[in-house]
């Protein structure tokens, strides 16, 4: 009975390089599936940076609206405060997602349409200040 499950080492050695063989592919194929999915998270994690600098960029010139639209109405230099840091950190926002999209040419395109209203947002807040 135990002669029937002995195999020739012919059998063997092909058993054992088919599993070798597979062993190689399942490995590469786990390989190019990491590989994929790491630059797909940097890509991730890339447009995540963007969107938050593009946010912070919103963020500053609604302060600057808002304070000198809160100058306006008062009257009080206070008011001024958060304009002030937004005269710095609007261009500052503008230099960082220009950084961050200097690979997308159409991305750069829409970035000088953004900076040009942002400048022109900001410059009637200038104004609104020097009042």
């Amino acid at each position: 009975m135990a002669k029937r499950f002995t195999l020739p080492l012919r059998s063997k050695i092909a058993a054992g390089l088919a599993t070798a063989i597979l062993v190689l592919i399942v490995g590469a194929i786990s390989y190019w599936t990491t590989a994929r999915a790491e630059r797909a998270s940097k890509a991730v994690d890339h447009t995540s940076q963007v969107l938050l600098e593009q946010q912070r960029l919103l963020a500053g010139l609604a302060d600057a609206e808002t304070s000198t639209r809160g100058y306006t109405l008062t009257g009080d230099t206070a008011e001024l405060a958060a304009y002030n840091s937004a005269k710095l950190r609007v261009p500052a926002s503008i230099a960082r997602l220009r950084s961050l999209t200097a690979d997308n040419p159409a991305q750069q395109q829409r970035l000088d349409t953004l900076e040009s209203v942002a400048r022109e947002r900001m410059e009637l807040s200038d104004q609104i200040e020097q009042y």
